[in-house]
Parts: structure tokens; C-alpha cells; sequence
């Protein structure tokens, strides 16, 4: 138990630094999110510890690594984090205006092609059978199902964090209150309907931080008075998408030895001794290789449900052990390192540059924070079509940066 307090005073001392120097900025969030996550970690330990079957396995070792990477990667986006603010951003209104649409179209598309889905969840008596069903039904897969029409749609589910900081760019900062605005708004829930057609909650989850994300970075726009509307929409969407959440929970959770709270603290808590696990297990191993995590790339699809069936280990392995947890598993600790140490390079050196940021290096580092924030729980990045969509609307930003200094 002792070992999970050097995540508590790490994240603790790294977040006081940034508070104390920026303010509660985005960096100062991302890792206030790792920290409380450490401390219901530690919750864990303290109150629950005959819920946790290897506690001897946490070791100091292991414990040094999993923060020594997870720096490399942090570092650069607290860095970029800390010196992006709205008045930096630079991009013509009609180049953004036309990225927009390509953020709208696929997203609209999924979320209508999803509803139908959405709507047969309700033939099951129970939300956990209904997701033991659908994860095995690739009918839900919008290119299974279209051809090469699907790959539009498919687009839609990454793209959620996007339209929801676009929507309030044009909303709080340029005080455009038109169709654009209100669509970017609506495609932001994509993520939630699409990962519904599975019985899914992390969709919820995901959507809550980036509104959570938007909030903070626009506080000093945000105006409650003129936007009355807008913020009663919000919370009838936040009752309902929450009330969904508690739902799904209760019919997970229901028949299970302890309450709801714990599952959910463990959920929260649980990456930060579940990491410790697989380093015992996998830290010399290489079972999938670096090429696993970059599918876009080599075109390899790797399963992440059931993983059992797929590897040995005497504990079950379809858990949170953060992102850096699922590097390893795949690649080793060696690997994982190397990666890190990549990343660190590679993106300090695109954000050395702060003072004037255009499209595309927004882009990214949106991308990248979305990355390592919902790292916290595993790589959920690490999909075929997630990473085509990154890189293409990466691209996609760049040729409309290169499109307004032609001109």
C-alpha cells in the first residue's frame, strides 16, 4: 500500500507546481485527473483490501517505471498545456469553417446510423446481456455493413472531443451563435450514441471530460447570461446521458458482491495496481510487438475483449492499467520505454513553439490529449480506423494551413 503514495505525492507535488505557477489550467486538469485517480487507489487499499488478490505484486520497481514513462509522455502535453490559450490560436474563419464541415458530416451521419442500434438495446431485459451480445456482433461495424461508404461514418466516433472544443470556440470566443455552431455542438455526442450500440458507459465518461476539458480552457469567455439556452440544453443532455450512465452501472454492477460505489471507485483507482501486474508478468516479453500499436500502419487489428483466451496470465487481463499498461503488455518494457522516450522528443519538439499556434498544431495536440487523458484507463486509440481518422484530420488541418499562406 505504501508504494501506491509515491502516485499520490508525484501527481500530487506535479499538480501543485502547474496550480501554483498557471492556475487551474488543462495541464493542471489532466493530472489532477491522475491524481484522484491514485487516491482512490489508495482508497482501495485502505478500505477494500480483500478485494485485491495480489497486493504483493505492487512493487517499488515497478511502481518507479510506470511514473518514469508515463512522465515521458505527460511531459510534453503540461508543457504545450501550459502556454495554449484562445487568443493564440490562428486560423482563417473560412478555412476553420470548412474544417468544421468535415468534423459535422461524419459525425451527423454516425449518430443516425447509430440511432437504430441504440433503439434495439431496449429488447433486452438487461444492459450486461445486451453488451455480451453486441460486442460480438460486427453488423454494428459501419464498414462491415456499408463497404466503402462505412468509412465516412466511421470517421464520426473520433471526432467528438473536436466538435465540442470547435463548438465552443465559435459559441464563447468568435460569439457565433448560428447553424455551424449548434451542429458541432450535437456531433459532439457521437462517441455517446455510437459506444450506446453496445450497452457501453465510457462514451458518457469520455464526452463529460471533454466538456469538462472545454469549460476550463474557455472559462474566461464563458457567459452564462447570454447563453441561457445553451446551458438548459446542456443540463437536460447532462441528466439524461448521467441518468444512462447510473442505469448501465446498476445492471452491471447489480448482482456483485459489493456496491456500485466500489466498482466504480475501482474502475477509477484501479490502473495504478493493475500496472504493477502486468509489468510482473510482461515486462521481458514482446507478444505482439511495436507494430500492435500502430495498426494504421500495418493494418493488423488486435482484439482488446477477452484477452484471456489470447495470452496467459493467472489474473484477468481485460482491465485498466493505463495506457502505458497496454504498451507493455504487447511490447515489453523495453519497447515501452523506447516509445516513450520517442514521444518525448517528437512532441516537445512540434511544441517548442507556443506563441502562435495554427489548425494543425491544435490539432494534434488535441488529439494527443485525448490520447494520454483517457490513457488514464488504457490505450483506447489503439483502433485501425481511430488512428486513420487522427492522421487524416491531422493532414487535413495542415493542407488548409498550407491552403491560407497560398493564397
Amino acid at each position: 500500500m505504501e508504494y501506491i503514495l509515491i502516485y499520490v505525492l508525484f501527481f500530487g507535488i506535479w499538480f501543485c507546481r502547474i496550480y501554483k505557477q498557471y492556475g487551474f489550467n488543462i495541464s493542471a486538469f489532466l493530472l489532477v485527473f491522475y491524481l484522484f485517480s491514485s487516491v482512490c487507489c489508495f482508497c482501495i487499499f485502505l478500505f477494500y483490501p480483500h478485494m485485491i488478490e495480489h497486493p504483493e505484486r505492487v512493487k517499488f520497481y515497478s511502481v518507479l517505471y510506470h511514473i518514469l514513462v508515463l512522465s515521458l509522455f505527460l511531459s510534453p502535453v503540461v508543457y504545450a498545456g501550459n502556454r495554449l490559450c484562445v487568443e493564440k490560436l490562428s486560423f482563417d474563419t473560412k478555412l476553420l469553417n470548412r474544417f468544421s464541415y468535415c468534423l459535422i458530416i461524419p459525425s451527423i451521419l454516425s449518430i443516425c446510423l447509430s440511432m437504430g442500434d441504440v433503439i434495439n438495446i431496449s429488447a433486452f431485459g438487461n444492459l450486461l446481456d445486451a453488451r455480451n451480445t453486441l460486442l460480438q456482433d460486427s453488423s454494428l461495424n459501419y464498414i462491415n455493413r456499408f463497404g466503402m461508404l462505412g468509412y465516412l461514418p466511421a470517421l464520426g466516433p473520433g471526432l467528438s472531443f473536436l466538435c465540442l472544443f470547435f463548438s465552443f470556440y465559435y459559441r464563447f470566443f468568435l460569439k457565433e451563435k448560428g447553424y455551424i455552431t449548434n451542429l458541432l455542438f450535437i456531433s459532439s455526442f457521437c462517441i455517446v450514441v455510437f459506444n450506446l450500440t453496445i450497452a457501453g458507459r465510457d462514451g458518457i465518461v469520455r464526452w463529460l471530460l471533454f466538456f469538462l476539458f472545454s469549460v476550463i480552457f474557455f472559462r474566461r469567455y464563458l457567459s452564462f447570461r447570454t447563453n441561457r439556452k445553451f446551458w438548459m440544453v446542456l443540463l437536460v443532455f447532462s441528466i439524461v446521458i448521467i441518468s444512462v450512465f447510473l442505469l448501465i452501472s446498476g445492471d452491471r454492477f447489480g448482482d456483485r458482491d459489493e456496491n456500485t460505489f466500489f466498482y466504480l471507485l475501482n474502475y477509477y483507482g484501479q490502473p495504478f495496481y493493475y500496472f504493477s501486474y502486468h509489468f510482473q508478468r510482461f515486462a521481458y516479453s514482446n507478444i505482439q510487438g511495436i507494430s500492435s500499436i500502430f495498426p494504421f500502419i500495418t493494418g493488423n487489428v488486435q482484439s482488446i475483449y477477452d484477452l484471456n483466451s489470447l495470452i496467459s496470465a493467472d489474473y484477468f487481463l481485460n482491465v485498466f492499467a493505463t495506457f502505458i499498461g497496454s504498451f507493455l503488455y504487447r511490447t515489453g518494457a523495453v519497447n515501452s520505454f523506447c516509445i516513450g522516450v520517442s514521444a518525448f522528443f517528437l512532441l516537445y519538439w512540434v511544441f517548442v513553439n507556443m506563441k502562435i499556434v495554427s489548425l494543425s498544431k491544435l490539432i494534434l495536440f488535441l488529439f494527443m490529449y485525448e490520447i494520454f487523458m483517457l490513457g488514464l484507463f488504457y490505450y483506447m486509440h489503439g483502433g485501425r480506423m481511430t488512428q486513420y481518422t487522427i492522421v487524416f484530420y491531422i493532414f487535413l488541418a495542415l493542407i488548409l494551413n498550407l491552403k491560407l499562406k497560398w493564397r
